[in-house]
């Protein structure tokens, strides 16, 4: 099927998917709670930063290792990639 097809088929599934409304699920209040306490706690906050302050460098990496090619069982080159991006920068 011609991708122009695709698109003109698939158009009105995803208008009717997005034209639906979202129902949120009740949530126990204990759960609440524990979300968050968690979300208030320091180590939760120090992860968060942690992840912000590198966000650009994490996306280049992920971005560089998807664009290895990889065929089946020839998975070695994004694997040495993989470990060089893996090792603590020094």
């Amino acid at each position: 099927m011609h991708a122009a097809s695709r698109a003109f088929l698939s158009a009105p599934a995803i208008g009717t998917l997005a034209s639906c409304p979202a129902f949120a699920q009740d949530v126990a209040p204990a759960y609440t709670e524990t979300v968050k306490r968690i979300m208030d706690s320091q180590s939760f906050k120090t992860a968060v930063d942690a992840l912000q302050k590198d966000h650009e460098r994490w996306i280049s990496e992920v971005i560089k290792l998807t664009e290895v090619p990889a065929p089946p069982f020839k998975e070695q080159e994004r694997a040495r990639l993989t470990r060089r991006c893996s090792r603590p920068m020094a």
